[in-house]
């Protein structure tokens, strides 16, 4: 009786019945975003001055803090660099609302409408009990009268 080898494993292909060969997907052009870093300048003229590489874009900041440039170049042989300066300005907290009354016209016209709204109320519930008492008395009857009422 032969037995196995158990370290002899036969050298073939295992069938694959559902095998595909991989396909390869094309990555799609994604936008690079490039993080910009601050150069700085002392002032304009060095920032203006400093080399720059086609196809690209320098941001700098003035020492101080008050201003900022941008350099761009294009690919083209002819472009010239594109320098463009920003001045800074901090953003300041508007003060609370409480602090400040706002006027609202459209609060101011319903504030008469309510009030004029009132005041026919008013007028009309007082109209009301004029009927009520005028329906409350009794008739007086003279009997010289030719209508018969007073």
């Amino acid at each position: 009786m032969t037995y196995p080898n158990q370290y002899y494993q036969p050298n073939y292909m295992p069938q694959y019945q559902n095998f595909q060969p991989q396909q390869r997907q094309e990555q799609l052009d994604q936008l690079y975003v490039k993080p910009y870093n601050y150069n700085f300048v002392r002032e304009k003229g060095e920032a203006e001055r400093w080399p720059i590489a086609p196809g690209n874009m320098l941001v700098f900041a003035d020492q101080n803090g008050q201003y900022f440039y941008t350099k761009s170049l294009g690919f083209a042989p002819n472009d010239k660099p594109v320098f463009v300066t920003y001045k800074r300005e901090d953003y300041v907290e508007p003060a609370q609302a409480t602090e400040q009354v706002e006027q609202n016209p459209l609060k101011d016209e319903l504030d008469k409408y309510k009030s004029s709204m009132e005041l026919e109320l008013t007028n009309l519930r007082q109209s009301i009990e004029d009927l009520k008492n005028s329906f409350n008395q009794r008739p007086h009857f003279n009997k010289n009268s030719k209508g018969g009422r007073d």
